[in-house]
């Protein structure tokens, strides 16, 4: 754990939850996973730096746990969302909003570091730039 500190969370954190929400499988969600949503949403590939602050960030407050090679997000965060969306998958554009909603909520957040590395982070989006 980095420190205890004040943060705001920015449109790439959230976008990386949503990422993670929506192509989480049984096990989590991949790196590789992480990237392609994000791409197939923003039209473009995270950097690294990117994906880590987002990763400490979401990691610190809790609503992400990580799993190996797999990240998932959370009970407390899925009651949120089942709760909010009562079972219905809404468009892109809301679960973003209300994903940014639900994390300006949040004010106060213990850093965790990323366990991913930035070569196995480049071997992710070569893999999926192959594809």
């Amino acid at each position: 754990m980095l420190n205890n500190t004040i943060l705001n969370f920015n449109t790439t954190d959230v976008l990386v939850l949503q990422s993670i929400k929506n192509s989480e499988g049984a096990k989590g969600a991949s790196i590789g996973s992480i990237i392609s949503f994000a791409d197939y949403v923003n039209h473009a590939i995270l950097t690294y730096a990117e994906l880590r602050c987002a990763l400490e960030k979401l990691l610190g407050c809790k609503i992400i746990e990580q799993h190996g090679e797999f990240i998932r997000t959370n009970n407390v965060f899925l009651s949120w969302y089942k709760k909010k969306f009562k079972g219905k998958n809404p468009s892109l554009d809301k679960e973003f909003n209300e994903m940014k909603i639900y994390l300006t909520g949040i004010k106060e957040i213990r850093l965790e570091v990323c366990k991913y590395s930035e070569i196995y982070f480049e071997e992710c989006v070569k893999q999926y730039l192959s594809k």
